[in-house]
């Protein structure tokens, strides 16, 4: 969607509030044109007495505008019009609204008579045909003003309170609903070049949450359901605001409400792209409130736009300038494909970098090699298309060479920019007509190629290549003349310093390496260049899929130390390091070898594809370093899908690409379906383990090694995918046992393949290879097991505790009391048993020693804490509710919560009280007894966090009845738990084990849960 250079913090601070605000007044809009309206009775809506403004967040109004206007239809005696009619704009701004509708009905008709409207106008289509449902629409682009959010987007709609037994001829009081929530955002620390202006910022929030597109209201039932046009995203012009003097952007804007666990925020320029992402954040983006969100944005580094160089090839494999390596370079996130033009004796406009066919083609007859040059000068569009194919040693990817036409289309089909690498002024011409303004450049050495490409447009980039001769002031010069856009590109690595790049990106111009090997990629990257034209390099923001994540922090090397890590090969993947640090290293990032030296001020960047390798990573100091952080993606390619914005929905055909899932049954979901040409895929998900049991399954593809779907008017797709997209929320596909599997129906070609099913879960992404056989006519059963994915998530835990699983320094809240290390007398006395690190405490070993796929959610733990609520006096003073009921809602996003607490209750002989099953979630009167206290806990947590996974301690210095209360409240929710009830556990003080006692504490309940546990 955004395509220039890209910025990405993830470590800064964010602040959402909840804020009480002062009115605010949609600015004026121009004149609404005249229009024909329906010349008969006219109907007047007003808001009802009680609602009387447009809306109010806590006590404080928006007016209705001048220019507004809603749509109304009316239901008479039971039967709904099919008609729409459009109000007159309102003639002032007030508080109170009077909306003129004329309609096509005879004053006085008999009714009764209810009526419906939709507010703003603009947000309802025409057709009714549907009555009484509508499509309505928050607009994905939003324009919004200096002081309010673009009233296109602020979707409301109302009914008439009563019934009318004639049609009105006094104004008819209106209820009003909102169904946006407003956002006020305030972007800060935007520190922006001289002449450097404000084009987009776009708000992405998780995946499969629905904010924004077309919904269906049924004005009957008054029930808004998503369509399958939704998206995750909004974008908003900004083209009009700026940046106030403190670097801070505000800006407003609107959209269906939600809870927002992840949150992508992207201010895009005319000199760049900054990004800032959240993968944990947790916002309530709420109707009727002004949401105020606050993002800090210093500090950030630069990413260049990577453009890939004659696609995403890679040597004797996906041939370079094929249709293959376009579609890789989107599942790569590249923004743009460079493309080379020849052209046939015919004057037919072909891509290809060589002006021969030696080097890339091969005889189509035979698959031999050409034993002398052809020049696709002296060939005609058919003997080329005909003649040749190209050279790759998977035969699936041996295509004939392709016209311009084609591979422009495909880029316009996935959302590509193209960079036109000719002189040849009919592919400028080509480019514009089928990319349209602004989604492609123009890159040459020829000054007049370039004329010639900005004729065409102001908006494209230029790119000019040059050589060390050429000065800073001829480059100037040259791109005052073409305005818009532009920059340099060369082949030259030592040309592009710092400086040299500085003194072009600071006027507001681009820089571009081009086709930079290793490591001279990296330091381009270092000196800022604002784009890499590469064979290779990948960069953070690049859109795949992340299958693993090496990090550290705060880590301190002596020369000749180092970190390492590899995996087990891949078919096509990724590496990304990110790392700041002060001293020196030597980074190999798949082998490659980059030496580095660092002050701590700027983040390195290193990202490599590639092919059939394992990937790896090392750091080695080469004097004493300090890491501050570092981080390392293994990526695989994303899903191929078209884009929203060039290809329409899916068209089906045959078969289907994109498969849209409304039934929990395969069975359902193939009904009616199977014909004589395609087959059915039943594909059972379920988990041998307990890793990823109930997690709900939003969509399933298969990636193929050859084609699976064909829709009517798209091409062959090696890709099918299936969506959830029922309506009903209480209900989704899950995870589950071999015993209640989830099911996902596909209809697919028949035939054998060999390919990569991808699930996405409403938490992780997983994969798995597979060999399928479909036979015609029939439906076959496929497995998947979550327990063995080709690579399994990490798990986050959340430790719940009293002082046994306190350590200082790790917990959540500075104010919850801890125990160790400072009062375990071993410290001192016989370091050997201490609990003298967190290393040594039974949850770190558990998550670190004994899961292979575990990090720490949050440690909640508190020292002297009950599973029952009690006020605690805390070391600074303040009282606080300290009870383990009390903190349940402290952890952020975790799949497993282990339970170990009541040793405080059992010792200070807390209640029993009873079990109180049916008791209500966060019913107050329930914190005060160990068994009830016990079951608002389960409950509080299993609705907060839906889903998560909990694990129960018994520890073994509980009395009999807690012990067996215990027992029986995680018998009664299914929830596995180990008992240390008569196990020797040995202790330095009273209730607190020791080293070694915690060594035997984690491998127990390891062992115990290993199910539970990946």
């Amino acid at each position: 969607m955004i395509n220039s250079k890209t910025i990405t913090m993830t470590t800064m601070a964010m602040m959402s509030v909840l804020a009480l605000i002062s009115c605010q007044v949609a600015e004026i809009t121009e004149p609404v044109q005249d229009k024909d309206f329906p010349t008969g009775a006219v109907v007047t809506l007003t808001s009802d007495e009680s609602v009387s403004t447009r809306t109010q967040w806590n006590g404080y109004t928006i007016h209705w505008s001048q220019g507004d206007a809603v749509s109304m239809t009316c239901c008479r005696n039971g039967e709904w019009g099919t008609v729409m009619y459009e109000s007159e704009p309102l003639a002032m701004t007030s508080a109170f609204a009077g909306f003129k509708v004329p309609t096509d009905l005879k004053p006085g008709e008999e009714g009764p008579f209810t009526f419906h409207a939709v507010s703003p106008s603009s947000a309802v289509a025409a057709d009714f045909s549907a009555a009484p449902v509508c499509t309505v629409t928050v607009p994905v682009r939003q324009t919004p003003s200096a002081n309010s959010y673009d009233k296109a987007a602020d979707l409301m709609t109302g009914y008439s309170q009563q019934e009318y037994a004639s049609l009105p001829d006094k104004s008819v009081p209106m209820l009003w609903d909102r169904h946006v929530a407003h956002a006020e955002i305030a972007i800060k620390s935007l520190s922006l070049s001289d002449g450097e202006t404000l084009k987009t910022v776009t708000l992405s929030v998780d995946e499969g949450l629905a904010i924004a597109g077309d919904f269906s209201y049924d004005m009957e039932k008054s029930e808004l359901t998503a369509t399958d046009n939704v998206t995750n995203s909004v974008v908003l012009d900004v083209s009009s605001l700026s940046v106030d003097a403190t670097g801070t952007l505000k800006v407003w804007t609107a959209f269906m409400p939600c809870r927002v666990s992840s949150l992508t925020v992207t201010v895009e320029t005319t000199a760049g792209t900054y990004t800032r992402v959240i993968s944990d954040c947790h916002l309530d983006f709420l109707v009727n409130r002004r949401n105020t969100l606050e993002i800090r944005m210093s500090g950030m580094q630069v990413y260049p736009t990577v453009i890939a160089h004659r696609g995403c090839w890679f040597k004797n494999d996906i041939p370079e300038h094929s249709l293959a390596a376009v579609r890789m370079a989107k599942r790569f996130g590249y923004k743009a494909v460079e493309i080379d033009v020849r052209t046939t004796s015919d004057n037919v406009m072909m891509v290809l970098h060589d002006q021969t066919l030696q080097r890339t083609m091969r005889n189509a007859s035979d698959y031999s090699e050409l034993t002398e040059d052809v020049a696709v000068a002296d060939l005609t569009y058919e003997q080329v298309r005909s003649g040749y194919v190209m050279a790759s040693d998977n035969p699936e990817y041996r295509e004939p060479m392709r016209t311009l036409e084609e591979i422009l289309t495909e880029c316009r089909k996935y959302g590509l920019k193209a960079m036109m690498h000719t002189s040849t002024w009919a592919a400028y011409r080509m480019a514009h007509e089928i990319l349209g303004d602004g989604n492609w450049m123009a890159f040459h050495s020829k000054t007049t190629a370039l004329d010639y490409a900005r004729t065409l447009s102001q908006n494209i980039p230029l790119f000019y290549s040059v050589g060390e001769s050429t000065s800073l002031d001829e480059i100037k010069t040259l791109f005052a003349g073409w305005g818009g856009p532009c920059g340099v590109s060369t082949m030259t690595t030592t040309q592009l310093t710092a400086d040299y790049n500085s003194s072009l990106t600071s006027d507001g111009y681009l820089v571009q390496a081009s086709v930079f090997d290793v490591p001279s990629e990296w330091q381009a990257t270092h000196d800022g260049v604002t784009h890499h034209l590469t064979n290779f390099v990948v960069m953070p923001d690049q859109k795949m899929l992340t299958m693993d994540v090496a990090r550290g922090s705060g880590i301190a090397l002596s020369s000749g130390q180092s970190i390492s890590r590899g995996w087990a090969t891949m078919e096509y993947g990724a590496t990304v390091l990110k790392i700041r640090f002060t001293g020196a290293l030597t980074v190999k990032v798949n082998g490659s070898a980059y030496t580095m030296s660092g002050d701590g001020s700027q983040e390195e960047v290193v990202g490599r594809r590639f092919h059939a390798v394992a990937p790896s990573f090392s750091i080695e100091a080469t004097e004493d370093t300090d890491i501050e952080y570092y981080e390392v993606y293994v990526k695989q390619p994303d899903i191929l899908m078209p884009d929203d914005d060039q290809t329409g929905d899916a068209v089906s055909g045959e078969v289907s690409y994109q498969q849209s899932k409304y039934y929990m049954s395969a069975s359902d979901d193939l009904n009616g379906k199977i014909t004589g040409s395609n087959s059915g895929m039943k594909v059972m998900l379920m988990d041998s383990k307990y890793y990823a049991v109930n997690e709900k399954v939003l969509s399933v593809s298969f990636e193929a090694d050859k084609p699976i779907a064909k829709g009517e008017s798209s091409d062959d797709s090696n890709v099918v995918t299936m969506t959830w997209k029922s309506d009903d929320a209480g209900i989704s596909p899950k995870v589950g046992r071999s015993i209640n599997p989830g099911e996902y129906g596909l209809l697919c070609l028949p035939g054998e393949y060999q390919g990569t099913f991808t699930v996405k879960t409403d938490r992780y992404t997983y994969q798995f290879q597979k060999a399928v056989t479909l036979a015609a006519g029939q439906t076959t059963t496929v497995t998947l097991d979550f327990a063995s994915p080709l690579v399994q998530p990490k798990r986050k835990v959340g430790i719940l505790g009293d002082s046994i699983s306190t350590f200082e320094g790790t917990m959540c809240n500075s104010d919850y009391k801890s125990f160790y290390p400072g009062s375990d007398p071993n410290v001192t006395e016989n370091p050997s048993v201490a609990v003298s690190s967190q290393e040594r405490t039974w949850w770190w070993m558990l998550i670190n020693n004994h899961m292979e796929n575990g990090v720490l959610d949050v440690n909640s733990s508190f020292s002297g804490s009950r599973i029952a609520s009690y006020t605690s006096t805390t070391v600074s003073g303040a009282s606080m509710s300290a009870g383990f009921v009390d903190r349940a809602y402290d952890f952020i996003d975790p799949d497993i919560i282990i339970i170990h607490g009541g040793t405080n209750d059992s010792n200070r002989d807390q209640g029993l009280g009873d079990y109180d099953w049916e008791q209500a979630v966060d019913q107050s009167d329930k914190h005060w007894y160990y068994r009830n206290a016990y079951i608002q806990l389960i409950k509080r947590l299993q609705t907060r966090y839906e889903g998560v996974q909990i694990i129960i301690i018994v520890g073994d210095y509980l009395k009999e009845d807690y012990a067996s209360s215990t027992v029986a409240v995680a018998e009664h929710f299914g929830l596995p738990y180990v008992s240390f009830q008569g196990v020797t556990v040995d202790k330095c003080v009273s209730s607190h084990p020791t080293y070694p006692a915690f060594q035997m504490m984690a491998q127990t309940i390891y062992e115990t849960c290993k199910d539970y546990l990946p």
